[in-house]
């Protein structure tokens, strides 16, 4: 069943939804997994470990939201077929999959960064490492990524921002209202709650591994004595 548009909406072939329902699903039992690893395997854990845990509970809520928007796709595909009116009957199940939506990938967004700058300090062997697991270090890192991502969102709920995606075509569910917000509007929040954060950690992200590269493969061969063990062995 190909895509088409209709009615500003478009149809989702079959193929798309049960590879969604697959993604979702394996990537549910591989955050209940790491999740439960790191709980009852206490050897495991170290900072960095800690990090990746609370990007894995990020995940494993944007997963839920995305699988949210493909039951209510579903759902509302299946009820009002003849008529193409997606989420009909769930405009407040719409608005909460769409601060889901927004506010999940913010917070992986953000707890990503965090962990590429610690992951930069280890390389670069300086001291700013060490002071990202004392108790301070920790709270500011913890309101940045979880408490900062909830005041746009809670901002965003404040004006009506989230709700069907109409003219978009992107995974099935809400995000941003397409229907009442202008297009410089449905631009700003776009990059206010996900795509501007997106950008950010890319180019983090970006920058740690071209320096870890450098660091480790092309500076040891100019450099003889650098050896990569001294780098790897205080992550």
């Amino acid at each position: 069943m190909p895509s088409s548009s209709v009615n500003n909406t478009y149809v989702i072939p079959d193929y798309v939804i049960i590879c969604t329902f697959i993604s979702c699903g394996l990537s549910l039992i591989g955050c209940m997994g790491l999740l439960a690893t790191y709980i009852r395997v206490s050897i495991i854990r170290n900072y960095i470990r800690q990090l990746l845990m609370f990007l894995t509970l990020a995940n494993f809520i944007h997963v839920c939201a995305d699988m949210t928007g493909m039951f209510m796709y579903v759902s509302m595909r299946s009820y009002n077929d003849s008529t193409n009116r997606y989420y009909a009957r769930f405009d407040e199940m719409c608005v909460t999959q769409g601060l889901m939506s927004s506010y999940a990938p913010m917070v992986e967004f953000l707890w990503s960064t965090v962990i590429a700058v610690y992951f930069h300090a280890n390389v670069l062997h300086t001291s700013v490492h060490q002071q990202f697991a004392t108790t301070r270090s920790k709270l500011i890192s913890h309101c940045c990524c979880w408490i900062i991502p909830a005041i746009v969102c809670a901002f965003g709920l404040y004006y009506g921002v989230f709700g069907e995606t109409r003219d978009l075509f992107i995974s099935p569910g809400c995000w941003i209202d397409t229907d009442y917000l202008s297009k410089n509007d449905q631009i700003l929040w776009m990059m206010l709650t996900k795509i501007g954060l997106e950008c950010v950690t890319f180019l983090v992200v970006t920058e740690v591994a071209v320096f870890t590269g450098w660091k480790l493969l092309i500076l040891p061969i100019w450099k003889p004595g650098t050896r990569p063990s001294q780098v790897w062995g205080r992550v």
